[in-house]
């Protein structure tokens, strides 16, 4: 399971390093707002897993939450501002 998720990102992190440099600017600006609201996203849910039951959601599931957000936020962030 770990080998396809680490070639995924060296696959992101190869285009990122071979485009110019807007487009790697926006990709780092993409790449880090997604992994700042995923985490948060599951430390909310880790939060309502101890104090509210809700239910367990397996660790591995960030990942897939990742690629997900990514997928939503980056039609909105088109800049390098």
């Amino acid at each position: 399971m770990a080998a396809p998720i680490a070639g995924q990102i060296w696959a992101t992190l190869s285009f990122m390093r071979d485009s110019d440099e807007f487009v790697r600017a926006v990709t780092a600006k993409q790449f880090i707002v997604s992994a700042g609201v995923a985490m948060a996203a599951f430390s909310a849910w880790g939060f309502g897993e101890s104090f509210a039951g809700a239910p367990h959601a397996e660790g591995w599931m960030i990942y897939p939450l990742f690629w997900a957000v990514f997928g939503c936020v980056s039609p909105f962030i088109r800049s390098s501002n």
